[in-house]
């Protein structure tokens, strides 16, 4: 079977046909026979003829096949110039057990139907039964029952009087239906119709007589719904058959307002009778309007009634605001009527809006062409709810506008629809921004092209010109120019929370073809700045010019600073369906304060080349140097890159952008800080997409120290090893050491961060039990605390551990050691104070005092002359000083 405009699908059919004709009695015998394609069995067993007696049994595992099938015989027989029919978009499993009976020229067929798990409409079904009776004067479906796959039901009976298999408005039908928890877009689906209506469905229907005289009634509830997105909390429509009309009958309550119908339809005169009365109370609780950022109060009522024809309909409606507020500005006064009589529609709309107002107008034709002359009057119209749906971070933005409009024409005949625009007044303010137009702007549309006279738009440090002809539903040529200046300080509109500011120059013209249009002119920058806060670099004092011709930005010079450095932009972009880039960007001496904590400055050489569908961004990046800010906290560094899950990558031009970019040291870089010294290089480069970086390479620490967990340590080695080129994972290899009690301790750390495997050795030796006890609680498991402390001397020592890091990193300490064990002993138990900072990257003081006396002090000066040399300076709790020299050598 062949869809037209579709995918062709070729299905096999195969098949046996035992026949066998008896001429006398008119009877063709068919026995045991079968047609079969790849998921349906259909077989035949008996006689057609005079006197019809066939059974037949179909099973399909692929409804989808037979939809095919029957599309191709649909197509076939549709004549020539109607649209071709469309598939039923049939699904899922079934099968029919049925008897042919009667004559060749009017034969009758019974049965049973059964569906499982099928799918029509994109609607999903779970299952359906039902009994068919058909013949050439009637039609029956019996027994019906529908499950949908959310567990709702459908009972139905239905029975339609043909008239050679046809039904006609004048025969008889029948029908019964009781729907019980469906769900609304269930419904919609089935029936292929697109309605703004969600919830859970409940029906009731009888109807009896004709199309042109309908009897019985029905009910149709909605529960938990939403129409456009509202909450409704009940929604209802009865009807009823009187024989000679429909009379229906609707009503929905909800939070924001109520609604109420009725209609009268005559379906033999087409006759009808309306009244419609709804109400919304306010209209900030509409989802429409909250979901756009407009912000608006005030009721509205809606009241409509009519009578007439389809042919020749009448209506008279009425909308009533009293007082409607939009931001700071409040709209009183407005009614609005719509009038339908005589084959012609005429609405007006006034309002007053605090000593302005607004007014529109119009008249439609209903038959010919539907010849439309519609105005629109504003003064001083509020732009505030327009401009809140276009910024809606900034509720500081203010405007107005006068607006005189008129569209005339045929709307069946676009090319003959002609409309003028008048804009006496636009204003636009933000704080201190204030843009206005110099004069009127005027645009008229004829003839499919839309005619825009030169306008001008001035404000602080903005004149900007603007004007040409724009073709809209015509082949005449594009000729359009912008020209002037645009204070920068603009942008905040769109993100209140930046910082711009500079100028830019245009002298823009595009011409040729509307979508494919070709630009020529020049865009200058001078003394541009911009910045967020979430963004670690801004720029500042950017200048420079971009050439634009045909269709090619170049940039012919644009410098600027960020960091403290500077740089340097060049190369150009290719603007068309597939934009094209050669991009560079030198900069020197940046100063970056990224992550936090960490301070770098550094030069890079980086070149973006490609298009918007595959793009290298290549280069280096050279860190001259690398330092810690005097506040940096190894275990707050640490946390920000404790989570190790890859984000998804995100949609867009980013996952479009191949990286490969060198990240090098300029040499031996020191990192200094109250807590940490360490040196070292690194040799890094990040692979991968922007959309999801990878860092490869390797970082080395030659040397170093860190106080961590009141503790000194020695790091003697370190190597981060970035190795998997999928993720950014660090590989560890650190030898630290460090000195507590006496004990000389090593500590070896090696693997990934979530994955790492220590080693310790003492000297003395201990067992790892003890050396980490020494680590976190400054003694061995022997030489604990006494008993008698117990549990408080513990709680209390961990409680002094916590002020400790709070107060050492808010005085700017190195270490802080609050110890309650130290200082009086188990006999006289009291508190040591002891504090560490770190005057350069070779010079620490130490400093200690028990608080039950001031006579037990200990003042240290330690002086680092080289790596494997340092010299202590001690005075002891007795006054008494000492000098010490220490070698460090490893074997």
């Amino acid at each position: 079977a062949t869809s037209k405009g579709a995918r062709q699908e070729s299905i096999p059919v195969n098949g046996m046909l035992h026949a066998r004709y008896d001429a006398p009695h008119a009877l063709l015998s068919l026995r045991q026979s079968y047609l079969r394609t790849p998921a349906t069995v259909l077989q035949f067993d008996g006689s057609i003829g005079n006197q019809a007696s066939l059974t037949i049994q179909a099973n399909s595992t692929n409804l989808h096949e037979l939809d095919m099938l029957a599309l191709g015989f649909r197509q076939a027989s549709t004549p020539a110039g109607q649209p071709s029919p469309a598939a039923w978009g049939l699904y899922g499993n079934g099968q029919f057990s049925g008897r042919v009976t009667g004559t060749t020229e009017d034969p009758h067929l019974m049965g049973q139907l059964l569906a499982t798990n099928f799918q029509v409409q994109q609607s999903h079904w779970r299952s359906l039964k039902t009994t068919v009776d058909a013949s050439s004067r009637s039609a029956a479906l019996q027994n019906g029952e529908l499950i949908s796959a959310a567990n709702g039901r459908i009972n139905f009976d239905a029975t339609a009087e043909l008239r050679n298999w046809s039904c006609t408005p004048s025969n008889q039908i029948h029908v019964r239906l009781q729907g019980t928890g469906l769900q609304a877009t269930e419904l919609e689906q089935l029936a292929n119709l697109h309605y703004p209506v969600s919830g859970t469905v409940a029906a009731n229907v009888t109807l009896d007589g004709t199309q042109l005289t309908p009897q019985g009634q029905g009910s149709v509830q909605l529960a938990n719904g939403k129409i456009w997105d509202q909450p409704v909390q009940a929604a209802s429509v009865n009807f009823r058959g009187t024989g000679q009309s429909i009379q229906t009958t609707v009503k929905v309550q909800a939070s924001a307002g109520s609604a109420n119908a009725n209609v009268d339809y005559s379906p033999r005169t087409e006759a009808y009778q309306v009244a419609l009365d709804a109400r919304i109370n306010n209209l900030s609780s509409l989802e429409a309007l909250r979901s756009r950022n407009i912000q608006s109060q005030g009721a509205v009522t809606l009241r409509a009634n009519g009578r007439g024809t389809l042919k020749d309909p009448e209506l008279q409606a009425t909308l009533d605001v009293p007082k409607l507020t939009m931001g700071a500005n409040t709209v009183s006064g407005i009614k609005g009527t719509l009038q339908l009589a005589q084959h012609r529609g005429n609405f007006d709309l006034v309002s007053s809006i605090a000593n302005a107002a607004v007014s529109a107008h119009g008249t439609v034709d209903l038959k010919d062409s539907y010849y439309a002359n519609l105005t629109l009057d504003t003064k001083a119209f509020p732009l505030d709810p327009i401009l809140a749906t276009y910024f809606p971070d900034n509720t500081d933005v203010h405007g107005q506008l006068d607006v005189h409009a008129n569209f005339q024409g045929p709307l069946k005949d676009t090319a003959r629809i002609e409309a003028t625009l008048e804009i006496p007044t636009l204003k636009i303010d933000y704080k201190d921004l204030h843009v206005a137009n110099s004069g009127a702007i005027r645009a008229a549309y004829r003839n499919g092209v839309v005619d825009l006279a030169h306008a001008e738009l001035k404000g602080k440090d903005t004149a900007l010109q603007f004007g040409g002809t724009i073709p809209i539903r015509s082949a005449a040529a594009l000729n359009v120019s912008i020209h002037g200046d645009v204070d920068l300080n603009l942008i905040t509109l769109l993100d209140k929370q930046t910082d711009a500011s500079g100028q830019l120059s245009l002298n823009l013209t595009a011409r040729g073809d509307r979508v494919h249009p070709n630009l020529d002119g020049h865009v200058r920058l001078k003394d541009a700045a911009y910045s967020t806060p979430t963004s670690p670099l801004g720029v500042q004092n950017v200048s420079g010019e971009i050439n634009v011709a045909n269709n090619k930005f170049e940039i012919t010079k644009l410098t600027g600073e960020s960091g403290g450095g500077n740089f340097t932009a060049h190369g150009y972009m290719m603007y068309g369906a597939k934009p094209v880039f050669n991009l560079g960007l030198d900069a020197n001496t940046i100063r970056l304060r990224y992550p936090e904590g960490l301070r770098a400055i550094f030069d890079s050489q980086l070149a973006l080349n490609g298009s918007t569908e595959g793009a290298n961004l290549n280069g280096n990046v050279n860190i001259t140097r690398l330092s810690f800010t005097q506040q940096f906290d190894l275990a707050t560094f640490l946390s920000q890159f404790a989570d190790t899950s890859s984000a998804p990558p995100s949609e867009g031009f980013a996952n479009n952008i191949q990286l490969n970019v060198g990240v090098q040291s300029g040499g031996n870089l020191g990192l200094e800080s109250t807590k940490v010294s360490l040196q070292g290089d690194a040799n890094l480069r990040v692979i991968g997409t922007a959309a999801m970086p990878v860092i490869t390479g390797r970082a080395n620490i030659t040397d170093g120290e860190l106080f961590f967990l009141n503790n000194r340590y020695k790091i003697e080695r370190a190597v981060l090893e970035f190795a998997n080129p999928i993720r950014t994972e660090p590989v560890i290899n650190l030898l630290a050491t460090t000195k507590v009690n006496n004990f000389d301790l090593t500590i070896n750390m090696v693997g990934p961060m979530d994955r790492l495997r220590t080693n310790y050795i003492s000297d003395p030796p201990l067992p790892p039990v003890d050396i980490i006890n020494l680590l976190t609680r400054g003694t061995t498991t022997e030489a604990a605390a006494p008993a008698n402390l117990g549990a408080n001397s513990l709680l209390a020592k961990g409680l002094a551990s916590q002020v400790s890091s709070r107060v050492g990193k808010l005085a700017g300490i190195s270490n802080l050691q609050i110890d309650p064990l130290i200082g009086g002993g188990s006999r006289n138990p009291s508190a040591r104070v002891a504090i560490q900072q770190r005057i350069t990257k070779e010079i620490i003081f130490t400093y200690a005092a028990d608080v039950a006396s001031t006579q037990n002090e200990l003042i240290q000066v330690e002086y680092q002359v080289t790596p494997t040399w340092s010299v202590r300076v001690l005075r002891d709790e007795t006054g008494s000083f000492s000098i010490e020299g220490r070698l460090r050598k490893s074997f």
